[in-house]
């Protein structure tokens, strides 16, 4: 989860319209990704500081090039 934090926040910082381009190439693992670390793994996410901001990063990414189902996640990762 840390490690991809960074790498998205570095390849967003980089170039966005390339880093969009990316992850819309790799959509279906992304949300895989994002998808069942919300479901399998939030309670252990929420128990590490390090963990939480990873998330909270790799969604905010992805928010911020439109990705919806990202936004929909942080909401409900913040809310529960």
């Amino acid at each position: 989860m840390i490690s991809i934090s960074s790498c998205f926040t570095k390849a967003i910082r980089n170039n966005k319209e390339q880093f969009a381009k990316e992850i819309k190439d790799s959509q279906v693992i992304v949300d895989m990704i994002i998808l069942k670390s919300f479901i399998f793994y939030s309670d252990e996410i929420k128990k590490d500081e390090k963990l939480i901001n990873a998330y909270e990063d790799i969604l905010l990414a992805l928010t911020e090039i439109r990705n919806e189902k990202a936004a929909v996640l942080l909401d409900e990762f913040r809310i529960h």
